[in-house]
């Protein structure tokens, strides 16, 4: 009985470990169950159909399924279709959407494939049908034609201010930075018609998703584009050709296949700039703000900012302007921004996620304060720069909102406010101006170890000397910073927020 129940039981580990094979995913990612099932069930992979979301489109596809591809290819050309006929919409965010083009008075000239056989006669298609075997030919050398250039995967180091733009990826009815740089490829022809408004089609992937009104110094994309020329720096300035003057590309570097700027990132460096007079008491605050914008019907309040007029700010600005921050406030705001490094539940610092969500869990490397700078106006600016694997959505605009308050002392003091926020309780956190904070520098070590010989490091931190990091120095420098402070002067973003807050 013994001797038949281990054979029993050997028979059914033999037949359990024959399900796991055949639900073992071979390199195609099916499982042999399903390689068995008719064409309808097998998946439409291989590198002509772009990849997926911020995918290369380079992969592998199962040989069925690409000789499928080809017959698909064929038939389309004896629909006298074109090969670039898309079930899928364009994108709505992008320039080649016609939409997009009158609400931004954009000019784009797209050739646009005609279709005749969808409104056309029985009679019409029967003649077609005769003529389409002769122009099968015509129509294969227009499409060799189209692909002559090589297309190669580069990765694209992007510096933009942001003031203008609703941020960096695409979104209907606004202007961004990702449509814009879209635009651009288009033009310098590095891009073709049939893959305008597709990004997918040109496997795009940015490094970071910018919000809106936040500037960058570093953000890295990767896209396969025609190259017109081996000479990258020419590549880089026919493309700057056709950018605005506040989007510039700082250098173009190839890159391996495999690279996809989403999730081959390791770290990113963004610096927040806040002028120091935002480290005020919080009692002090309120005295000199209620002593130039007092409300009219109540002495205790102060008025909207809608109503302060231009005399009481520049009042406010004047003596804003003969504040410089003590030894010991610059030593507590260290203190707090320390406080952020190491592994904390940030569901307080974003929105729409809540303490079990395992997403709010986030990695901080460091938080740290830089030298202070006094713009022209007489403003002394302080400059703060985090390290992260990944920020969560407004995350480094609460952390700064925080500190603020936290080093002027605007946060109850009867308990530790800042280890609260890391716990399970949920706390509101304001969110700090958008307009001091800029994407400084995005790293990518584990990608160089990985891809030596397959394409350039991308690495424009280790040497000074480089181009592409001179560039990236004097732009942050002489655009992004000198922007920053300028727009202050101008529009008084901080001095709105302080307001509000108080």
């Amino acid at each position: 009985n013994n001797s038949n129940n281990n054979n029993r039981l050997d028979g059914n580990n033999e037949k359990d470990q024959n399900k796991k094979r055949k639900r073992k995913p071979n390199r195609w990612g099916w499982t042999k169950k399903l390689k068995n099932k008719k064409n309808k069930d097998s998946t439409n992979g291989g590198a002509e159909d772009g990849g997926s979301d911020g995918g290369d489109g380079d992969g592998d596809g199962d040989e069925g399924t690409q000789k499928t591809n080809q017959d698909n290819k064929k038939k389309n050309i004896r629909k006298n279709l074109t090969w670039t006929d898309n079930p899928k919409e364009v994108n709505v965010g992008s320039f080649a959407c016609k939409e997009m083009q009158d609400l931004f008075n954009v000019y784009v000239d797209i050739p646009v494939p005609t279709n005749e056989s969808a409104t056309a006669t029985s009679e019409d298609k029967v003649n077609e049908a005769k003529e389409n075997e002769e122009t099968i030919e015509n129509e294969n050398e227009n499409v060799a034609d189209e692909v002559k250039l090589p297309k190669r995967k580069v990765a694209l180091f992007i510096a933009f201010l942001g003031t203008k733009y609703m941020g960096m990826q695409m979104n209907k009815d606004q202007r961004t930075i990702q449509a814009e740089i879209e635009l651009a490829l288009y033009k310098a022809k590095m891009i073709g018609p049939t893959n305008f408004g597709y990004p997918n089609k040109y496997s795009w992937s940015s490094s970071a998703r910018t919000d809106k009104g936040v500037h960058s110094c570093a953000q890295v994309c990767s896209a396969k584009i025609l190259l017109p020329t081996d000479d990258l720096e020419k590549v880089r300035d026919l493309i700057n050709e056709h950018l605005p003057d506040d989007i510039v590309i700082l250098d173009v570097k190839r890159a391996a296949r495999s690279f996809v700027a989403k999730t081959s990132r390791d770290k990113v460096r963004y610096q927040y700039m806040l002028p120091s007079f935002m480290l005020q008491d919080h009692e002090s605050m309120q005295e000199l703000l209620l002593g130039t914008a007092q409300s009219k019907n109540d002495n205790k309040r102060l008025k909207d900012w809608n109503e302060v007029t231009e005399e009481e700010i520049q009042t406010l600005r004047e003596k804003f302007q003969q504040y410089r921050v003590p030894e010991d406030k610059l030593q507590k705001l260290e203190e707090t921004l320390n406080r952020f490094a190491g592994t904390h539940k940030f569901h307080n610092y974003t929105s729409r996620k809540d303490a079990q969500d395992d997403s709010s869990r986030r990695y901080i490397l460091s938080f740290k304060v830089l030298d202070k700078k006094i713009d022209k106006h007489g403003i002394e600016w302080i400059s703060t720069v985090v390290v992260g694997q990944s920020f969560l959505l407004h995350q480094i605009r609460k952390m700064t909102s925080m500190t603020i308050d936290v080093t002027r002392g605007a946060v109850p003091q009867s308990y530790d406010t800042m280890e609260e926020s890391f716990s399970d309780k949920y706390m509101s956190i304001n969110v700090a101006p958008a307009q001091g904070l800029f994407l400084e520098m995005s790293f990518f070590d584990n990608y160089n170890k990985r891809a030596r010989g397959k394409g350039e490091d991308l690495d424009w931190s280790s040497n000074p000397e480089s181009a592409g990091t001179l560039r990236w120095k004097n732009f942050k420098e002489e655009k992004v910073m000198q922007h920053i402070m300028e727009e202050e002067h101008n529009q008084n973003n901080f001095m709105k927020y302080l307001f509000m807050q108080e």
